[in-house]
């Protein structure tokens, strides 16, 4: 409800650098600063030798993020044909899953470059 009068500026947030003139809810600054932290704590995870654990929270992320945007209304959300999308997530679901030796910590370097890109590149 707040969020229907209260806006500021995407530019405080580096995610939403990418709508400089744009007001966003707060909602959406505060899901923004939420996400970004999780990257960067799957970010020390990883760089810790913890891959599974960063392959969870990554995909929670992305996750939560997708969320944001079907709440907003935005439908055609396509990397390509889509296939990114189903790779991060079984790659998520492996590591949630306990199927650790289907991926290497390479793979979870890149899953977190493409959500990192793909949050940036299309704010919630």
């Amino acid at each position: 409800m707040a969020d229907d009068f209260e806006t500021f500026s995407p530019a405080c947030h580096p995610a939403l650098a990418r709508r400089p003139r744009t007001l966003l809810p707060v909602r959406a600054l505060i899901a923004a600063d939420i996400f970004a932290d999780i990257l960067e704590m799957a970010e020390y995870l990883l760089s810790e030798g913890y891959k599974d654990a960063a392959a969870v929270l990554i995909g929670a992320a992305l996750e939560g993020h997708l969320r944001h945007l079907g709440n907003r209304h935005i439908v055609a959300i396509t990397h390509a044909d889509g296939r990114p999308f189903t790779a991060w997530l079984d790659l998520r679901n492996s590591a949630a899953h306990g199927h650790y030796d289907v991926y290497t910590a390479d793979y979870v370097r890149l899953f977190l470059q493409g959500v990192r890109l793909f949050m940036t590149q299309v704010p919630a």
